[in-house]
């Protein structure tokens, strides 16, 4: 019967697999991967976990390449937020102070409250000023000096 020199452990799994022993530890967590046994304080694995530790770090390996490869994976640009903090719906609305949107809630702005803090839909404030909109009045014809004569 032959000794192995080498028994695989954690630090030499990844030492012969040339990956950081965290990912070798990842592996073995998520993967449920138990130990064959103990040698001292350090877990022994056999062959067979070896080869399964490398074939899901080569899967993982693959999947991140494909991912990187995907043109769609790339985020273009990130969706506008639903809700906005007061200072910022003060901010679209043209630097207006709390106190001021403070008032126009009481005269109907459209709000939400979680919590303690007031939060506004972007697209609820963009409708709300369109309802504010007054009609171009129709100009009046204004007297001048010179019309009595």
């Amino acid at each position: 019967m032959t000794i192995p020199t080498t028994v695989p452990t954690v630090g030499s799994i990844a030492d012969q697999l040339g990956v950081p022993v965290h990912r070798v530890r990842y592996v073995i967590e998520s993967r449920g991967i138990e130990p064959s046994g103990r040698a001292g304080n350090a877990r022994v694995f056999s062959d067979a976990d070896v080869d399964r530790i490398a074939s899901e770090l080569r899967r993982i390996e693959r999947e991140r390449e494909r991912a990187i490869m995907l043109p769609e994976s790339k985020p273009t640009q990130s969706a506008p937020p639903l809700l906005v903090p007061e200072r910022e719906a003060a901010r679209l609305l043209g630097g207006l102070s709390i106190k001021t949107m403070f008032n126009l809630r009481q005269r109907g702005l459209p709000f939400t409250k979680i919590g303690s803090r007031t939060m506004y839909c972007p697209a609820d404030l963009a409708r709300w000023v369109e309802q504010q909109k007054t009609p171009n009045a129709v100009p009046r014809k204004v007297k001048t000096v010179h019309e009595d004569r």
